[in-house]
C-alpha cells in the first residue's frame, strides 16, 4: 500500500484483522480498539435516546422548527388558493394552459401541505424501523 510508506506502519496494524469471540461471546482479540471490550459498546449503542432536552438551545430550535412549519403551510395555503382561481380562471375562458397549470399549482400545494404535516411521523417511522434493526 504506498500510503502505508509515508505514515507509521503501526496505525494499519489493524488491516485486515477480525475479531475472535468465543461462543459465550466473550472476546478474544481485536486489533482495532484492543483497549475497549466489544460488550461496552453495544451497550452504550443499545441504549441510544435522542431527546432534544440533553442539548442547550433545544427550545429555540424546537420553535424555530415549528414557526417554519407554519410558515409553510401558510404559503401552501396561499399557492392552494392562487392555484384554484387560476383553474377556475382558465375553465371559464376556455384557456386549457391556464387550467393546467392552476390544477398542477392545487395539486403540488396540496402535496407540500400533506409532507409537511406528515413530516414528524415519516422521520419517525425510519428513526423507529432503523431502530429495530
Amino acid at each position: 500500500m504506498i500510503v502505508m510508506n509515508y505514515l507509521h506502519p503501526s496505525l494499519f496494524r489493524w488491516i485486515g484483522s477480525k475479531s475472535h469471540f468465543r461462543a459465550s461471546g466473550e472476546l478474544l482479540q481485536t486489533r482495532l480498539l484492543p483497549h475497549v471490550h466489544a460488550g461496552l459498546l453495544g451497550k452504550y449503542w443499545d441504549s441510544f435516546n435522542p431527546s432534544p432536552s440533553y442539548l442547550p438551545g433545544s427550545a429555540q430550535l424546537q420553535n424555530l422548527t415549528n414557526g417554519i412549519g407554519a410558515w409553510a403551510l401558510i404559503l401552501s395555503l396561499a399557492a392552494l388558493v392562487v392555484g384554484a382561481a387560476a383553474w377556475a380562471l382558465g375553465a371559464h375562458s376556455q384557456n386549457y394552459q391556464h387550467t393546467m397549470v392552476g390544477r398542477r399549482t392545487v395539486l403540488v400545494s396540496a402535496g407540500a401541505a400533506l409532507l409537511i404535516g406528515a413530516a414528524p411521523h415519516i422521520v419517525d417511522f425510519f428513526y423507529s424501523t432503523g431502530m429495530q434493526v
